[in-house]
């Protein structure tokens, strides 16, 4: 059994020679989690925004009661979003 600094050693190695073989010259670029929950809330903020103007007209509690509403139904339409892209 190798210990675990040849194992090191040998994904070190690894990695060289598949650079190589596949003419990489880069280095794997990291996904941007906070850009990403920003523009998830931003998206919720404008959807929830102009479905709220809507749905003030219909409830009694005006502008606060639409909002509050379309802010629950973003949300749940954001998370459906978010995990139906994941598992899919």
């Amino acid at each position: 059994m190798a210990t675990p600094s040849a194992r090191v050693r040998d994904a070190i190695l690894d990695l060289r020679a598949f650079r190589r073989r596949h003419d990489v010259a880069h280095v794997a670029r990291q996904p941007n989690w906070a850009q990403w929950i920003l523009l998830a809330l931003v998206v919720v903020l404008v959807e929830s925004s102009v479905n709220a103007l809507l749905f003030a007209k219909v409830m009694s509690q005006g502008f606060a009661g639409g909002l509050a509403l379309a802010v629950i139904i973003s949300a749940a339409n954001a998370a459906v979003a978010t995990l139906t892209t994941y598992f899919a």
